[in-house]
């Protein structure tokens, strides 16, 4: 409900800021902000699904599909506060980008609303669409068709203690 809230909020600022041409004072930090965002969440993004793959889970899947949520928003910061550093008479991209910002949370606010509503809600609702490209790319490189593990030789035992899995030289 807070989401919904939030992209209310966000919303309303925005119309109000885009009908009165309010301009931004400064870009600068939504650039920062947005680059060191897009780096740190696509890593996230692409190592949560890597292990979901790995250990075979559903729920860091679906908090992986939330990090690309945020790369998705983090993408939309970077576009309107860009393109208001570019030029000022590009003044409106900021609200209009705070829109889309806003269009994209109150979805994702609404998603998980419906979801935990529903019966079959299991307590997980983190954008719970289906598995994105990458995871079944992802899937398909590590998982044989049976679905174990490949590239991963059995895990070692050495004196009664588990050791941590070999892998193969392509780093897989």
């Amino acid at each position: 409900t807070l989401l919904v809230v939030l992209a209310l909020g966000t919303f309303v600022t925005s119309c109000v800021n885009l009908s009165t041409g309010q301009k931004p004072d400064t870009t600068a930090p939504g650039i920062a902000i947005s680059v060191v965002s897009l780096l740190l969440m696509g890593f996230l993004w692409y190592a949560k699904l890597y292990v979901a793959v790995i250990i075979d889970s559903s729920t860091l899947e679906r908090d992986a599909a939330c990090s690309l949520g945020c790369i998705k928003l983090s993408a939309v910061l970077l576009l309107g506060s860009a393109l208001y550093a570019f030029s000022e008479a590009l003044w409106w991209t900021d609200a209009a980008c705070a829109l889309v910002i806003a269009l994209l949370v109150g979805y994702e606010g609404g998603e998980t609303v419906w979801a935990a509503t529903r019966d079959d809600f299991d307590g997980c609702v983190c954008c719970s669409r289906g598995n994105s490209w990458l995871y079944k790319r992802l899937y398909a490189m590590l998982r044989s068709g049976s679905g174990t593990l490949k590239h991963i030789s059995a895990t070692a035992m050495i004196g009664g203690t588990q050791s941590a899995p070999v892998w193969n030289a392509d780093g897989c």
